[in-house]
């Protein structure tokens, strides 16, 4: 099972994978649905097992993301 993670522009999206490439997890950068959200439309899609790694990292990097599970 996977878990979305959701940012409000492609610079984002574009940070955010840069930082996630650092650590050792799987993850893919995915078009996101119109209808769970109009702001960008990439996000990030992690597997729920490194989502809290993931989490942690954003956070650090002052990245902001929601989570859509």
């Amino acid at each position: 099972m996977s878990v979305l993670f959701l940012f409000q522009s492609t610079h984002q999206v574009i940070k955010a994978e840069k930082t996630v490439k650092t650590m050792n997890c799987k993850y893919n950068v995915v078009p996101v649905p119109k209808s769970i959200s109009p702001e960008c439309g990439m996000a990030l899609e992690v597997e729920t097992s490194n989502v809290d790694q993931v989490e942690t990292l954003l956070n650090e990097n002052n990245i902001v993301f929601t989570i859509r599970k």
